[in-house]
């Protein structure tokens, strides 16, 4: 095939992936429909503080603050008893000070959850991907009305609160939020703003942000486990002191974390460590009253409530506080503050906030009842946008029917008991309609989600044509591109939407002419294309039984994709495929004779060594729960590397150096560029790890990020004298990504380098029957270092703070640093393999990956497994495509004009 005709073909199944990826992405990922409706604004309620100071703690996990007397302090890990403040205020002033557990919904990252703490809806599989480019929240929320209140708000740390509210601050300080490896500069300069505003006059703000970051970056950076996060932890100690000495008497003191973190110290799932948050309130005057009956009161109504079934069980209560939605706190603040509840609120109010034990629940009752009220207008709206909602929501709006009908035959004789099962009535109707959302909320748009499948599977067939016919004739590609606009044409008339949904309303339906000319139009693209193609035979590929072998293998590894606990244990289960196809390969051998055999044997054999080397490092997912042991960090409850990572990858690098330089491929002068580059690597590594051990301080480490200028200078350099030969690309990719993993990453690297190059240089010599087997196993390594590198198809394996490498802000070379990190075994995979292959699997594997993940759309694990993976390989297949596709256009093709004998013949 030409190469300009492999430029083309290669971005025409490119674009008709990322047609069919975008289609089922539009149809999977839904954020729920927004209501622009916007409850009164005009308020009845006495608020009764005047001020609030909302204190977010990043990542502030309940356990932080939870003071545990069961542990001696010399046995205390890091992250417990640090806050002896929060147990101070609860023994020494009960009716000042509550404590709550507030669990998060996943996803468990920022941005997701401050939207919900300022509307009390929750968060979308799809708002996850917008946590580094999120957008204005354009829903009714706490901030909006109390502008509209002419109150004066003001927001200090986290630029996330930027993001959502533009401009809309009285007055704002904000500073960048995801330089992980900085714990102390944003939450300095939050205490800068802060402590002089508690100072101010009583009446000069209404509403203060101050959002904290160094605890959440503290974990990221080493853990919840290391001695920085127990320095954090005293740190915001003497904070709060200092601000519960300050506050004015009428000021509401809110303390709480947006999620917590798991045992590295990461987030963004769902286990338990990562929605585990805490809620802290705290005014010099009294929130609540300590008297017998109160105490007896709450209690009981737990007891209620928590006999209703285990999805009421959130009222219980844990290490002696009760456990509470995080999406509580919207309507309880907005009650406290005086201000209607945001329209769209799923949260139900914390009684005891509200209760007097003078009044025997009537303040309770009343407080429930208006957030009843609100909730059964949002739910009336949103029904009237989706028909099918109305359905669901049935026995909500009969529940809250039976809640006033029980509330208005209330009498002022009524007994404690009488109001009690009102309250909990109105509870009733407010759980359930949340337990109600949570199942709906996303609502998938299966049609759209089908039309993104369709497309996947004509373009693997595509795929499948191009590969046994070697080309698209010109003439085929220009009626293709011609017969596709046409059928787009006929999206305008929107068939499908009329076809599907022809009582809805348009406006509401995720599903758009967009997506149906885009739809039609790669339809009409992709018949006229298959119409050019001859029929042809496509088991004459098939030359082998060996071949069969490894399609037979193939096939088991892509249907392991329906299976939730294959795709768990999938860093497991591709080791013994490629230890298996390395078996077949060895036996292959004996059909050989003379040096040749013996050659290959050992070369196949030190493959399998390598192989079961990086297999060893791991890193586990909750899940995997005791069959599984973490080696990649430290510790499983830190984020940072062994102490002794650096010193072993400063040898390994040593030897690929040696090993590339042997092979014979490459010039004194690439040897000598590819030494400085992975010297500068490896000192910056070095001096990271010796911070992060606290052998050296950041100052002292500053110099590290000099390395990385050197080695961008010297990379460029390589580029343009080796860059346009094709034989150049593993190397270089490999020194590339040898930088942007953390020391064990780099291990890997260097060793899956290795195992590379020996594969790679013994493939000339294998028989025509074995080389079959190497597009598999470079695909399965691929993989398998994905695994070994520190990921899994969890968002919480990505390790952001990769982002920071010789930069000290986020850039557009961010995300591109992350995807080598993420990504880099894949990609160096693809540098030694033909391309017009391992499209075949990479486009197979997608497709598998996208319909599971849409076939389970409704199953428990849908969430934790299948979108996660498709998430994660999606992602894998568009970086990497996209760099083949560069290769393409800017590197000569490789032609061999050595004789293999004298290049490929050495023993290891």
């Amino acid at each position: 095939m030409k190469s300009n005709n492999s430029v083309v073909v290669a971005i025409l199944i490119f674009i008709l992936q990322l047609s069919g990826i975008y289609l089922f992405k539009e149809g999977f990922l839904l954020t729920r429909i927004e209501l622009n409706t916007v409850s009164d604004q005009t308020s009845t309620i006495k608020p009764k503080f005047n001020r609030t100071l909302f204190i977010m703690v990043d990542a502030l996990r309940f356990d932080f603050i939870h003071y545990n007397h069961s542990i001696a302090n010399q046995d205390c890990p890091h992250y417990i008893n640090k806050v002896p403040i929060i147990r101070d205020k609860l023994k020494y002033e009960p009716q000042n000070a509550l404590l709550f557990r507030g669990l998060a919904d996943p996803p468990t990252t920022t941005l997701q959850r401050l939207m919900a703490m300022m509307t009390g809806a929750l968060p979308t599989l799809v708002d996850a991907g917008s946590n580094f480019a999120s957008s204005a929240l354009k829903e009714d929320n706490i901030i909006s009305k109390l502008l509209a209140r002419r109150d004066r708000v003001i927001a200090l740390g986290d630029d996330t609160w930027d993001r959502l509210f533009p401009s809309s601050f009285n007055e704002s300080h904000f500073f960048p939020s995801f330089d992980v490896w900085d714990l102390h500069t944003l939450d300095k300069g939050v205490l800068s703003h802060l402590m002089p505003m508690l100072d101010e006059p009583i009446h000069d703000w209404g509403f203060l942000v101050a959002h904290f970051l160094g605890v959440d970056h503290a974990g990221h950076r080493y853990g919840p486990g290391h001695v920085a996060m127990g320095d954090k932890l005293t740190e915001m100690n003497d904070v709060f002191a200092k601000i519960f000495d300050k506050v004015h008497d009428d000021t509401l003191v809110v303390i709480m974390g947006d999620h917590g973190m798991d045992k590295k110290g990461d987030h963004g799932g769902e286990s338990f460590e990562e929605i585990d948050a805490a809620l802290f309130f705290y005014s010099k005057t009294p929130l609540t009253t300590n008297s017998i009956s109160y105490k007896s009161n709450i209690k009981h109504m737990v007891k209620e409530v928590g006999q209703l079934g285990d999805d009421y069980s959130i009222f219980s209560y844990w290490k002696g506080h009760r456990t509470v939605q995080q999406i509580d706190l919207v309507p309880t603040l907005s009650l406290l503050m005086g201000i209607n509840i945001p329209f769209g609120n799923l949260g139900t109010v914390i009684p005891e906030l509200f209760m007097d034990s003078t009044d025997d629940w009537k303040s309770a009752i009343e407080t429930i009842r208006i957030n009843a009220i609100q909730l059964s207008k949002y739910l009336e709206s949103y029904s009237n946008k989706r028909s099918d909602a109305k359905q669901s929501f049935a026995k909500s709006v009969s529940l809250f029917n039976v809640a006033e009908e029980n509330y208005l035959n209330l009498d002022i004789n009524a007994t404690s008991e009488r109001k009690l099962a009102v309250y909990i009535d109105y509870v009733k109707f407010l759980r359930h309609s949340l337990i109600v959302a949570r199942y709906i909320w996303s609502r998938f748009e299966h049609t759209l989600m089908g039309m993104g499948i369709i497309i996947l599977f004509l373009s693997l067939l595509a795929t499948f044509l191009v590969y046994f016919t070697k080309s698209i004739p010109i003439l085929s590609l220009k009626v293709g591109v011609f017969t596709g606009i046409c059928c787009s044409l006929i999206g305008f008339l929107s068939p499908i939407r009329i076809w599907f949904y022809p009582h809805e309303d348009p406006n509401s339906l995720t599903l758009k002419r967009i997506h149906e000319c885009l739809f039609f139009g790669i339809l009409g693209l992709l018949f006229s294309i298959f119409f050019s193609f001859k029929l042809f035979n496509p088991f004459k590929k098939i030359t082998s039984a060996v071949s069969l072998i490894g399609i037979l293998i193939m096939g088991l590894f892509f249907g392991s994709a329906g299976s939730d606990s294959f795709i768990i244990f999938e860093d497991h289960v591709i080791l013994h495929f490629v230890q298996f196809l390395h078996c077949i390969m060895f036996l292959g051998t004996f059909a050989l004779a003379g040096p040749l055999k013996r050659r290959l044997q050992i070369r196949i054999f030190f493959c399998a060594i390598i192989t079961r080397i990086i297999s060893f490092v791991t890193l586990c997912r909750p899940d995997q729960g005791p069959y599984c042991t973490p080696t990649f960090y430290s510790s499983p409850t830190s984020s940072i590397s062994s102490i002794w990572t650096p010193f072993v990858l400063i040898p390994i690098t040593v030897l690929t150096v040696a090993y590339t330089a042997y092979s014979g491929r490459y010039g004194n002068r690439f040897i000598v560029n590819m030494s400085i580059s992975l010297s500068m690597s490896n000192i910056y590594w070095l001096l990271d790890t010796l911070e992060s051990h606290s052998i050296l301080t950041a100052d002292q480490s500053a110099i590290k990020d000099w390395f990385t200028y050197g080695f961008w200078l010297n990379i460029t350099v390589a580029y343009y004298l080796f860059g346009r030969q094709s034989k150049n690309l593993l190397p270089l990719c490999y020194i590339l990504t040898v930088l942007f993993q953390k020391p064990m990453g780099g291990i890997v690297i260097s060793l899956f380098y290795i195992y590379l190059l020996t594969m790679h240089s013994s493939q000339v010599m294998l028989p025509k029957s074995l080389k079959s087997l190497t597009m598999p196993l470079y695909f399965l390594m691929g993989l398998l270092t994905f695994y070994s590198t520190g990921h899994q198809n969890q968002l919480v394996s990505v390790q952001y703070d990769i982002a920071f490498i010789g930069l000290k802000t986020m850039t557009i070379l961010s995300p591109i640093y992350v995807a080598f990190n993420t990504f880099g075994g894949p990609l160096m995979s693809l540098m030694v393999s033909d391309w017009s292959i391992m499209q075949i699997i990479y486009s197979f594997e997608l497709f598998v990956s996208i319909f599971f993940c849409g076939w389970f759309s409704r199953h428990s694990q849908a969430f934790r497994v299948w979108s996660q993976k498709f998430l994660f390989f999606g992602s894998m297949y568009i970086f990497t495509s996209a760099i083949m596709i560069i290769k393409l256009l800017l590197v000569e093709p490789e032609h061999e004009e050595e004789p293999e004998e004298e290049l490929f013949n050495k023993d290891i």
